[in-house]
């Protein structure tokens, strides 16, 4: 029984991989945003996408849901409403307004330039090193998402 199953799934991913134009298969090694059931198995903890190619990444990502992804150095971005982001570090949380946008033909979205100035809990002002490490961190985060932060 689970043979057919496993064949079935097979026989699935090809269909779709043959109805959908390369160019989208082809984008940055990954599978597009359009393909059917894209999030379908990744709550239950099996990958239905062909593994990322990262070499020139920092670091490794993984998705929590389908808003939101974990970094291996220990820094979570989630998208919590349509305009608003979080960027979490532990217990530590930013909220992020941001603007969504369709910046080169993709998803965008603009944020303000005082977006990481201090955590949520505390008014104490962030070191602009620190400030600029997140803003890279969050960045990062949402090109693995296929989405541009506007300069």
């Amino acid at each position: 029984m689970r043979g057919n199953v496993t064949d079935r799934i097979g026989e699935i991913w090809q269909t779709a991989e043959s109805l959908l134009p390369p160019r989208l298969w082809a984008r940055s090694g990954r599978w597009p945003k359009s393909a059917i059931g894209r999030h379908a198995l990744v709550s239950r903890g099996v990958e239905n996408r062909p593994p990322q190619k990262m070499e020139d990444m920092k670091s490794m990502f993984t998705w929590l849901n389908k808003q939101g992804v974990r970094n291996s150095n220990s820094f979570d971005v989630q998208s919590t409403g349509r305009f608003t982001f979080e960027y979490r570090e532990g217990p530590l949380v930013v909220t992020i307004p941001v603007e969504p946008g369709n910046y080169g033909g993709g998803a965008s979205v603009s944020i303000p330039a005082d977006a990481f100035s201090h955590w949520d809990n505390s008014r104490m002002e962030l070191s602009a090193q620190k400030q600029t490490q997140m803003r890279a961190n969050f960045v990062e985060a949402l090109k693995f998402q296929d989405i541009v932060v506007e300069p």
